[in-house]
């Protein structure tokens, strides 16, 4: 799965930048000069920055969202360093000008920062983790410990018979996690149209909430999917989505 990574991320990412042109379209909003942090949950997981000029874009039980305007690159790398310190160290992706991590405690922050635009995002969500370690439940009885290691030679046929399937072919859960990119993308796509044509952008915010909602849950369900590689199929199974996805995405933007 890590050579999926990059190009989904591309087009996640294209959302930030999609999003942000709004700010395009109402510039009075670079003028807010009063700023509260919110008291939130999910604004109290992660550090507090020193903002000026700002606006809370997203205010819900799952997804936090928060606009940092005229704020420099400087302060961009101070609030990344400040999030690691507080423990978003987990499982991290990093490029000269985005973060995104997820900390113990069960959340998952992504930040970017906008250099024409002066403006650092801030978005915080939960992410759910059935892989325990640590939950006794999960710890084999001697009976259990026992079985196990009778069967070990058939185990360890029936997984190299798995791995032999998975090397062929497009794997059921590849498909659907691909296919429902694409979809995503294209609705989202035909939203940022529709918005980059409305002379109403307020009116339109409640719509955008939801999408940010759906980007939110399909990043965990990117998660849930995990790092296997693709095999030869399925690469060029997601390189035809990506490639039409990457148009789409051109197309609104132009």
């Amino acid at each position: 799965m890590k050579r999926l990574l990059v190009g989904i991320l591309c087009g996640m990412l294209a959302i930030s930048t999609f999003a942000g042109c709004g700010s395009t379209k109402d510039d009075s909003k670079q003028e807010t000069t009063a700023f509260t942090w919110p008291t939130n949950e999910l604004a109290q997981a992660i550090p507090v920055a020193d903002i000026s000029s700002g606006e809370v874009d997203i205010d819900s039980d799952t997804l936090l969202v928060i606009n940092w305007y005229k704020a420099s690159l400087d302060d961009y790398n101070d609030y990344i360093n400040q999030c690691k310190e507080a423990g978003y160290t987990v499982d991290p992706i990093e490029f000269d000008e985005y973060y995104s991590a997820k900390n113990e405690a069960g959340y998952k922050l992504g930040v970017d920062y906008e250099d024409d635009d002066k403006e650092i995002r801030i978005q915080v969500s939960h992410y759910s983790d059935d892989s325990d370690p640590s939950d006794d439940s999960s710890a084999p009885t001697e009976d259990a410990t026992s079985d196990t290691t009778e069967n070990t030679d058939s185990l360890t046929t029936d997984q190299s018979t798995d791995e032999s399937t998975d090397s062929t072919g497009i794997r059921p859960e590849v498909k659907e996690f691909l296919d429902s990119y694409e979809s995503f993308m294209n609705e989202y796509a035909d939203f940022m149209e529709k918005y980059n044509n409305s002379s109403d952008v307020a009116s339109m915010m409640k719509d955008y909430t939801t999408y940010m909602t759906k980007y939110a849950d399909f990043t965990q369900k990117y998660e849930d999917l995990g790092d296997d590689d693709l095999n030869d199929e399925e690469l060029k199974y997601y390189v035809d989505v990506q490639s039409r996805v990457t148009k789409r995405l051109i197309d609104v933007a132009n």
